[in-house]
Order: C-alpha cells, then structure tokens, then sequence
C-alpha cells in the first residue's frame, strides 16, 4: 500500500460522517402562551425532550413564518423545529413553526 492509497481512504473516511445536527426534525405541540408585551412564548411539545423543557419561541420566528401574532394564542396546535441552546441550561428555541389548521364540518 502507498501513501497515496492511504491518503484516499482516509479522505473519503472523513467526507462519510456527518456533522453534529443542532436542528431536530419537525414535532408538535401546542401553544403554551405568548406575551404580546414582550413578544415571546412557550411552546408544550407533544413529546419532550429529555429535561422535559417547554419550547421558548421570539415573536421574530412568528413573523418569519408568517404567522400573525393575534394566532399564537394559548392551546393553539403547531408544528415546530426546535434547535437545542449550546450555552448549558438554556432552554432549546423553536426556529420553525407552522400552525395546524383544523377545519370543521
């Protein structure tokens, strides 16, 4: 075996893995509340995470996502994205959400 063989499999051993993902997949839940003063709220996901923390959302990842602030009221049903903090003890952040419609009959 060269050297250069060597050096190619080490390159492709590298380009395999994958980075660490601070995104987790899409979840649900329902809307906690929301302060319309200090504009953030609190998400209670159907499935929490290990330290069984609520979801902390800005008024900013409501405007992104085009919700209306008026719709983030509490027992709302949404889809979201949490990213876990990288500062210790802090609460993870929801960077997505989409609010579930329901329609009646």
């Amino acid at each position: 075996m060269d050297i250069r063989h060597t050096l190619r499999r080490i390159t492709l051993v590298i380009e395999v893995q994958e980075p660490q993902r601070l995104v987790e997949p899409w979840e649900t839940g329902i809307f906690k509340f929301f302060d319309q003063v200090r504009r953030w709220g609190f998400i209670i996901p159907d499935e929490p995470d290990e330290l069984g923390q609520d979801v902390f959302f800005p008024w900013t990842v409501l405007k992104s996502c085009g919700i209306p602030e008026r719709e983030a009221r509490d027992g709302i049903r949404v889809r979201f994205k949490r990213q876990r903090s990288t500062i210790p003890g802090r609460r993870p952040a929801a960077i997505k959400i989409v609010v579930i419609r329901t329609t009646s009959r």
